[in-house]
């Protein structure tokens, strides 16, 4: 029988290898690590399959390697989310959708250890950052890991802080399965989300859950309740801009994005304009207060121009969505959020027959955000219509990017 590659080997083993290579005892990981040898011992002898992602983190410094490489085996989120291939969320399910009644809980190596909030709180924002940079497959791994994590911390301490980050993990996780387009997985976890933030008394935590509900209803086409679930939160939240937090502010100015998006798509120009004045102030206090990060993502004006590109463009208006779009600023880094307005400007020059300026977006995409890209049904649609412009042969690089976004066949 062919040995295992490493790839394919579970977490203990994967450490027992990494750590006989580098000529290490266990007694000498655990020194270096900080991770006791007894976690240590759990892991190589299989008897847990994971650990928190701290203690991961730790292990995989201590051995030199990344975290990613402990994340073993590794999801195939390659396939096009209509397929009907196994989808590699198996861990996410396990944690969000235990058998009932009598599931047995998730356990990890170091279940005995009292939860670092700390540590839990670094990791989920390093989680939002995998989702914000369209690193999946890092994201996918680390969330059950996040979730089991703040759940333990929950029934340890069952504080306010506690709960808020059950809140964050379960809202991270919904935001993730919402860019993998599993809606009804996403909307489970950001209802948890909620009654956890609701548990913490923090409404602020709360809008962050329901402005990504807001975005599930309007992608299933119900934009007057996504709007008034936006509004009625944006209510309970509403802030001073001279005295409010950034964190508020910025949640408040996402539940407007939210609420001007459905409203553009409901026929409700005048509401859609006066909602996304809203966000643009918002987006204005929170760039004057700093570098303001929530929900993993940066809230600001840049991203209020990318919505307004959008709301333009749905409203027919091409001039003004490519005018704004000159003028929107990039991201400082990938940013999922930039990848759709991307795909918003390519069809602006699709309907300006400017098919150049299109195809050289999307092959950009193709090359900096490929598994983003492959899950994009409004990728396989430009695609589609960029290859029906050609009335002859349809050129080759055309033809590349409507196979790998999974077009129609193209022709000629």
């Amino acid at each position: 029988m062919p040995e295992r590659s490493d790839s394919q080997l579970p977490l203990g083993e994967q450490i027992a290898r990494l750590r006989r290579d580098r000529g290490m005892t266990q007694e000498q990981l655990a020194d270096r690590s900080g991770v006791s040898v007894s976690v240590i011992r759990k892991l190589e002898h299989l008897e847990r399959d994971s650990a928190s992602l701290s203690t991961l983190h730790r292990l995989a410094a201590a051995l030199g390697v990344t975290t990613m490489t402990l994340f073993c085996p590794a999801p195939q989120l390659t396939a096009l989310p209509d397929d009907d291939e196994r989808d590699d969320l198996h861990a996410i399910r396990r944690v969000l959708q235990p058998p009932r009644p009598g599931g047995q809980p998730v356990k990890f190596a170091d279940d005995d250890q009292a939860p670092n909030l700390g540590e839990l709180e670094r990791s989920i924002l390093l989680a939002r950052r995998m989702v914000h940079a369209d690193n999946f497959v890092a994201a996918v791994q680390a969330v059950p890991l996040l979730i089991v994590g703040a759940r333990a911390a929950v029934a340890a301490d069952g504080g306010e802080r506690a709960q808020r980050l059950l809140s964050a993990a379960y809202t991270t996780a919904g935001n993730l399965l919402i860019h993998m387009r599993k809606d009804d997985l996403a909307y489970h976890a950001l209802g948890l989300g909620m009654e956890a933030a609701h548990a913490a008394g923090d409404l602020v935590l709360v809008a962050s859950s329901v402005a990504g509900e807001t975005w599930l209803l309007i992608r299933q086409g119900r934009f007057d309740e996504a709007e008034t679930v936006a509004l009625a939160t944006s209510e309970a939240i509403e802030p001073s801009f001279v005295r409010s937090p950034a964190r508020q502010v910025a949640s408040w100015g996402w539940l407007m994005l939210g609420a001007s998006a459905a409203a553009v798509r409901n026929n409700r120009p005048d509401v859609a304009a006066d909602t996304m004045a809203h966000a643009r102030a918002a987006a204005v206090r929170v760039d004057a207060a700093g570098d303001y990060r929530g929900d993993g993502t940066t809230f600001g004006t840049a991203v209020v121009d990318w919505r307004t590109t959008e709301n333009a463009l749905v409203l027919g208006d091409i001039e003004t969505a490519l005018r704004v779009a000159r003028l929107a600023a990039p991201p400082v880094g990938p940013s999922t959020g930039y990848h759709r307005f991307q795909l918003d400007v390519a069809a602006a020059h699709l309907e300006m027959r400017q098919k150049d300026k299109a195809l050289a977006i999307l092959v950009d995409l193709r090359h900096r955000a490929p598994s983003w890209l492959r899950r994009q049904r409004y990728a396989r649609v430009l695609a589609r219509r960029l290859a029906d412009t050609y009335k002859r042969a349809i050129p080759a690089d055309v033809r590349e990017l409507v196979i790998f976004v999974g077009a129609a066949e193209v022709r000629g």
